[in-house]
């Protein structure tokens, strides 16, 4: 009920046009994802999603994802497309790459707008927009304005969830736009399975289930044309993956894949996965203290409950969304999943859920005349001033700290340099734990040298071992994972399987040293193999 001031908060008279409401919610959005993102270099994961991305396009291979020459399959093909088709039109550089994901945010701010204004009528798209403008879930964590992933695929499962209620408490019914929204879910469907697999299904499990509890009848949950299109969305991915598996036959050496259970019960750590539902809403405020404002009553509905969206569908969307967001969380818990930054998909729900809340106290007489009403109006312009102010601020210290401390690219650009300076014919850059922590060092590292006119091939050579043949040919280059004797066996009493003490073994510790670097905590060394 805090977000009912929103409105009053952007605009201080009566209501305009609907077209007005959706230009504040553009506007807004794109001053808040799109400023300064490519002031630093890439960092963190961001080099997974992007460089499979550039190296379809300058590869031509638009089925098999390669990272650095390796197969690598730890997630679908949609982001990397995306990137890949972003990199055709505008070029290859950071702004490019993260504005796909602000793109996938400002997108979002718009559906939570249209399906606000939809189904609770004037000022709620309003409400709707700006609150998941400023939601510092999607904000900050993950980041909205990184080339990451969670932007694409929590898009599609936003738009999936949505049209799945309003096909069946909506207005669409029987309409030439309802035909279109109803094919619009198929492909927000094959989306979310193309961009991150079964990740969003708990949401899809949760409109199902929220719509029988509402409705109490089963039909309204699986109806057949929702199913057919669910099944439209699958058969995109199953296109996929049949290709994948037919070009596969061809490819040499294993894949790079990401089994499922490394998020399911980690590390058998149960407490996370028990306080899951405690931690997600906490993540989500103050959106999250919408769900208290909702309906959660239930009732058996009649077979046509398709009519124009009034008091009577109003409330049950409001039913829908909430049940949504909970049984979503649980069906999370269940599986097994410890973190809230992996429960987003739900969550974004969250700012349908307060105009709900706002639409619902608004048209009660008796709350509207309590001096409770006017302080929750205040307290709603209070927090979106606030919360705006403090995503600006945010946004220029995360920009700087990425630029001054996470990113590679400083020492990568510098090892370019080095590079360059070495003159060779035609050489590799291998590396292992370096790109599978900081892919961004080979690259970065060989676009510098091919600037100056020295052509580095970047190689992942996962997997090595002492056997020369994952050692690089003469004259070429390998980078590791530099550790001290104490790092190493800190390293092996978590479990992990260091690197150094394999090079040590294969004699890399006598090949010349080229260079030492540091990306964040990631300190690397570079060798170079001796000639032949």
């Amino acid at each position: 009920m805090v977000w009912v001031g929103i409105y009053d908060a952007a605009l201080q008279h009566e209501p305009p046009k609907s077209f007005r409401h959706a230009f504040v919610v553009l506007v807004v959005a794109i001053a808040l994802y799109f400023p300064f993102l490519g002031f630093s270099g890439f960092a963190h994961s961001e080099g997974f999603r992007v460089y499979p991305g550039w190296e379809m396009l300058e590869g031509g291979d638009w089925v098999v994802p390669h990272l650095f020459g390796q197969v690598y399959l730890r997630k679908p093909p949609l982001v990397p497309w995306l990137h890949g088709g972003a990199a055709w039109v505008f070029g290859q550089n950071e702004f490019v790459a993260r504005g796909v994901s602000s793109t996938a945010i400002v997108a979002m701010c718009v559906l939570s707008f249209a399906f606000a204004q939809r189904w609770f009528g004037r000022p709620w798209g309003l409400v709707s927009g700006l609150a998941c403008a400023v939601m510092p879930l999607l904000y900050w964590y993950p980041p909205g304005r990184s080339a990451e992933i969670e932007p694409i695929h929590n898009l599609c499962t936003l738009l999936a969830a949505c049209l799945m209620i309003d096909r069946v408490l909506g207005r669409s019914r029987g309409t030439l736009g309802g035909v279109a929204l109803t094919w619009a879910l198929a492909l927000a469907f094959g989306g979310m399975l193309l961009s991150k697999g079964p990740a969003g299904l708990p949401v899809i499990a949760g409109v199902l289930g929220a719509i029988f509890l509402v409705t109490r009848r089963w039909i309204l949950a699986l109806w057949p044309g929702s199913m057919l299109m669910l099944l439209a969305g699958g058969l995109l991915f199953g296109v996929w993956f049949m290709s994948l598996k037919a070009a596969l036959v061809d490819q040499t050496g294993p894949a790079v894949v990401e089994p499922p259970e490394r998020f399911l019960f980690r590390d058998g750590k149960w407490l996370p996965v028990v306080l899951l539902p405690l931690s997600a809403l906490t993540a989500a405020l103050p959106h999250s203290r919408a769900l208290a404002w909702l309906p959660w009553r239930t009732e058996r509905l009649p077979w046509k409950v398709f009519v124009p969206a009034g008091d009577v569908n109003r409330r049950r969307i409001a039913e829908v969304l909430a049940w949504t967001v909970a049984i979503a969380i649980l069906f999370y818990t269940v599986v097994g999943i410890g973190n809230s930054r992996y429960v987003t998909p739900a969550l974004v729900l969250l700012p349908l859920c307060v105009a709900a809340a706002g639409q619902r106290c608004w048209g009660v007489a008796a709350f509207a005349r309590t001096g409770e009403f006017l302080k929750a109006k205040q307290a709603g312009r209070t927090a979106f001033v606030v919360l705006l102010f403090v995503a600006v601020g945010q946004m220029a210290f995360a920009e700087y700290r990425r630029a001054a401390r996470t990113s590679g690219k400083p020492d990568a650009l510098r090892l370019g340099e080095v590079l360059v300076g070495r003159r060779a014919d035609h050489v590799e850059l291998w590396g292992d734990h370096v790109v599978d922590t900081r892919p961004e060092v080979l690259r970065y590292a060989c676009d510098r040298a091919y600037e100056r006119g020295q052509f580095i091939t970047p190689r992942w050579k996962p997997r090595v071992t002492g056997d020369p043949a994952y050692l690089p040919p003469g004259g070429s280059y390998v980078v590791v994972r530099h550790l001290t004797p104490e790092e190493v066996d800190r390293a092996r009493a978590a479990g992990e399987d260091p690197e150094w003490p394999v090079y040590q073994m294969a004699g890399v510790e006598g090949w010349p040293l080229v260079f030492e670097g540091k990306a964040h905590n990631f300190r690397y060394r570079v060798y170079q193999s001796p000639a032949p």
